[in-house]
C-alpha cells in the first residue's frame, strides 16, 4: 500500500525577504487548509454520533453495524474472559461477528446530503481495528488515511505525535501525524494526510499489512484484503461529480 505521506507544500526561498514572505504565507495557508479539512472530518463524525443518539433519529447509518460489532469486541477485550464467555459464544454464532472476523469493507460518503463525487470514503474493519480512506473533497483533493485500534493512544485533546509507518513492500516512513480519540468509538486514531484520493487509490494493494510504531512500540497492525476492488469503488464514487 504505497501511501505517500502528505508533506506541507512550500516554495523554496529564492532570494530576498519578499520571496521568503511569499513562501511563508503559502505554507501558512496550506497548514490552515489541512487543519480545516481534518476538523471538518471530525465535526462530521461528532454530528453523526449525536444524531445516532437522539430518540427517533433517522436510521441507515452505513457505519452502524461496523461500529456495533467493534464495540462488542472491545467490551470483551476490556473485561475478564470468564465474565465475557457468554457474550463471546453469542457473538461467535452471529453472522455479523463472523463477517468482522474475516474483515470487510464499507463504502459511504460524508456530508448531509452527500454531494456527488465528493468525500468518498471506504473503511475496512476486522478483529484488529479499522482502516479508513477518507476523501476530503474530489478525486484530486487531499485525503486522509485513518488508522483506529485499541492500542493507539487516545488523548483527551487532539494533537500531533511522531510515528513510523510500515507498509508491505515499502521502507518505513517517520512522520508527524494527527492523533485523536475517535468520536464514535472512543478508540485512539492516527491520521496520515495523503496528497489526494487518486494517490490513495493507486497505493492500494489487493492484500497488504500496515503497522505503526510510536516511541519504538507497535501500536497498530492490520492486514486488509480486496484493496484493488476498493480502489475501483472509490474511483467510481469520485467520478460521479456533477
Amino acid at each position: 500500500m504505497r501511501f505517500a505521506v502528505f508533506l506541507i507544500l512550500g516554495l523554496l526561498v529564492a532570494s530576498g525577504a519578499l520571496a521568503q514572505g511569499h513562501a511563508e504565507r503559502q505554507r501558512a495557508q496550506q497548514r490552515h487548509s489541512n487543519e480545516m479539512n481534518r476538523q471538518g472530518y471530525l465535526n462530521q463524525q461528532r454530528q453523526m454520533q449525536g444524531q445516532q443518539m437522539q430518540p427517533g433519529a433517522p436510521q441507515g447509518d452505513p457505519m452502524a453495524d461496523m461500529m456495533s460489532n467493534l464495540s462488542a469486541l472491545i467490551q470483551i477485550q476490556r473485561n475478564r474472559m470468564n465474565a465475557a464467555m457468554g457474550t463471546m459464544k453469542a457473538l461467535a454464532a452471529d453472522p455479523r461477528f463472523q463477517k468482522l472476523h474475516g474483515g470487510y469493507w464499507t463504502y459511504y460518503q460524508e456530508g448531509n446530503p452527500p454531494v456527488p463525487g465528493q468525500k468518498c470514503t471506504a473503511t475496512f474493519a476486522n478483529m484488529d481495528g479499522m482502516l479508513s480512506i477518507a476523501g476530503l473533497g474530489g478525486y484530486k483533493d487531499p485525503a486522509l488515511l485513518l488508522l483506529t485500534g485499541k492500542d493507539v493512544p487516545n488523548p483527551r485533546r487532539e494533537g500531533r505525535i511522531q510515528a513510523v509507518l510500515h507498509q508491505s513492500g515499502e521502507r518505513p516512513q517517520r512522520v508527524s501525524v494527527h492523533n485523536f480519540t475517535h468520536p464514535r468509538m472512543g478508540l485512539g486514531t492516527v491520521a496520515f494526510a495523503v496528497p489526494n484520493l487518486e494517490a490513495a487509490v493507486q497505493g492500494l494493494e489487493d492484500k497488504a499489512e500496515i503497522g505503526v510504531d510510536v516511541n519504538n512500540v507497535r501500536i497498530y497492525t492490520l492486514r486488509y484484503h480486496s484493496g484493488k476492488q476498493v480502489g475501483t469503488q472509490l474511483q467510481r464514487c469520485a467520478k460521479r461529480a456533477r
